[in-house]
């Protein structure tokens, strides 16, 4: 669950008067990877862009020493993540690959926090995810957003092993469900006489309230 994935989607670009550029693209969508996985548009909204709208600070190549710009527009549509940035002029080497068409890709590193297993894909769909930090990367621009949850994990192995933590819970929810069932079938069949009880007791009361001298 602390596992951080990169989400690599394509941008489109255009220069500013003065020399910074601009980038906008979908930083995630709804839509399924090949892998059966899905971020659901809404998975943005509870709480996971806030730490970084605090200092949204654009990098290069996931690289903390390398901040080449800000987000200026980080918003949560029905699409998806929309994302928009400012690359600095100050990171003239980046601008200029960007303007020329070499860079045309950021990667947005996040933490899954929720997610459901999706029987029909083999896959989950992601329902809660933070935002850690965006970055323009190395990916020639012509290469489309092909993105794998797979593709973070160094194994099959291992990503079936991080799959199992989401589809072991629907298993152990439906166990709790039956258990829960069966529990209140036999509260039931313990409550009757108890209230039974009670009721009778709640009789004697008031009958025994009504021998007491309330003057005295």
């Amino acid at each position: 669950m602390n596992k951080i994935f990169n989400l690599t989607s394509t941008f489109k670009s255009h220069t500013e008067d003065d020399g910074s550029i601009m980038i906008r693209g979908m930083a995630s969508t709804a839509d399924f990877d090949r892998a059966g996985d899905s971020i659901s548009a809404d998975a943005w909204t509870k709480g996971g862009l806030h730490n970084f709208e605090k200092n949204p600070i654009i990098l290069f190549n996931h690289d903390y020493n390398r901040p080449i710009g800000r987000a200026t527009g980080l918003k949560s549509t029905e699409n998806g993540l929309e994302l928009t940035a400012k690359i600095s002029k100050a990171a003239a080497d980046v601008a200029e690959l960007v303007k020329d068409g070499v860079l045309g890709a950021f990667s947005v590193g996040f933490r899954v926090k929720d997610a459901d297993y999706i029987e029909e894909t083999d896959g989950l769909r992601i329902k809660d995810a933070e935002l850690f930090e965006v970055s323009v990367v190395s990916v020639p621009c012509n290469q489309a957003a092909t993105f794998s949850l797979a593709k973070s994990f160094d194994s099959d192995a291992e990503y079936e092993a991080f799959k199992k933590t989401f589809t072991n819970r629907v298993d152990l929810a439906g166990q709790s469900l039956a258990k829960n069932e069966n529990t209140s079938s036999n509260i039931a069949s313990y409550h009757t006489p108890k209230s039974a009880e009670r009721i009778s007791a709640d009789q004697d009361i008031k009958i025994d309230n009504q021998n007491i001298d309330l003057d005295a």
